[in-house]
């Protein structure tokens, strides 16, 4: 599949990645990124944990705003819930989250893609929300995205590498609407051959597939 991709020059297409959790599944997600990362050189901006901070997001948004070179894409990797997302280094624990002043959901919305790899936080109107702030591809989950046996976490890893390339790279809804339709199918192709500990990670799978926001 070839990805379709906007005119103007790639180096402006700046990507602000955001890691605040640091437990094995949200590691596994960030490490898979690395690779993916590395192929869009210095065009991304990573937060890990110590530096993610509610008012330090804030500010970096405003800073990149400012500087006339905002954030063409958000991509959050944390523990979620409805219409939230957690961070132990915010106050109340909340990095983003629907009831937040309109101006700073404008900040993160304004033109720009969003994707949210984090439990639950599709559930809500948090994504809608954002949607219509002006963001102009947003993706997250009402399920949860998890895995159990090696088989489904690179399921899980190869799902996610597709997705946030097409994020990054077109900030269409429909083309990852299409990718979406394309793992479902997947899924039941190889559920008819998986062990039991796989064929329930592609379940999971399919139920957390069939809650994915794509806005």
């Amino acid at each position: 599949m070839t990805l379709p991709v906007e005119s103007g020059p790639r180096i402006e297409r700046r990507v602000l990645s955001i890691d605040s959790a640091y437990d094995e599944d949200t590691v596994e997600i960030q490490r898979m990124r690395d690779s993916l990362y590395a192929g869009l050189g210095g065009r991304v901006v990573r937060f890990g944990r110590t530096l993610t901070e509610r008012s330090t997001v804030v500010a970096a948004l405003r800073a990149a705003a400012e500087e006339g070179r905002p954030y063409a894409a958000i991509l959050v990797t944390s523990h979620g819930e409805p219409s939230r997302v957690l961070d132990t280094n915010s106050p109340k624990g909340l990095l983003l989250a629907d009831d937040f002043p309109e101006d700073e959901l404008r900040l993160w919305a304004e033109n720009r893609a969003l994707h949210f790899m984090c439990c639950d936080t599709g559930a809500g109107p948090l994504l809608s929300r954002l949607a219509g702030l002006g963001a102009r591809l947003v993706v997250g989950f009402e399920g949860k995205p998890r895995w159990h046996s090696p088989e489904g976490r690179q399921r899980w890893r190869e799902f996610d590498a597709e997705t946030v390339r097409a994020v990054v790279e077109t900030l269409d809804p429909k083309v990852v609407d299409e990718i979406r339709a394309r793992w479902l199918g997947r899924v039941e192709e190889w559920l008819a051959t998986a062990p039991p500990g796989y064929a329930q990670d592609l379940r999971d799978m399919r139920q957390t597939l069939g809650t994915m926001v794509i806005l």
